[in-house]
């Protein structure tokens, strides 16, 4: 895993001035243990994807680095489902690409937010790496059920047990 996320920072670096900060994505278990870090630096972008439990199709939510924080940058999905935006809501645009949703413009930020690996989900992580999206799935850093806590940290993860060690 650390080799993934090395190459995939790597690749995305060249976009980025070598003047700015590197944090890392942070990824913890409920307990608040770091089970996966990346580094990561402004502009740079990852997403999570998974099944929609209703409609069963993939659903992508593509966040981005900005001012130290996560944003959420736009969301793919197939089918309109429970949960999913079926009307622009101010600022945003809804347009498609090959016969997939996209609905860009959204003004959320996180400082962190959890995601509860899902038994039908089938959540992955997906990084940047070659012009395509490398896929890690969450239910390698815990089991079904149990929640995730995704974060930004400016100065890294801290300490603690990390997977990619």
């Amino acid at each position: 895993m650390a080799i993934l996320c090395l190459l995939a920072v790597l690749l995305v670096s060249s976009a980025v001035p070598a003047a700015e900060a590197e944090g890392e994505l942070c990824i913890r278990n409920a307990s608040g243990t770091v089970v996966w870090e990346c580094p990561m630096r402004e502009g740079e972008s990852f997403a999570i994807r998974y099944t929609h439990s209703v409609a069963l199709s993939t659903v992508e939510d593509h966040f981005v680095i900005k001012n130290a924080i996560i944003h959420l940058d736009k969301t793919i999905y197939h089918d309109f489902g429970a949960g999913l935006p079926s009307v622009p809501e101010q600022g945003q645009i809804m347009t498609t690409d090959n016969g997939r949703i996209v609905m860009s413009g959204y003004d959320r930020s996180f400082e962190s937010f959890d995601v509860r690996v899902g038994r039908v989900a089938r959540h992955m992580l997906l990084l940047p790496f070659d012009n395509k999206m490398q896929e890690l799935p969450l239910a390698n850093f815990a089991p079904a059920g149990s929640a995730l806590t995704f974060s930004y940290a400016p100065q890294g993860c801290g300490e603690g047990p990390r997977v990619n060690e």
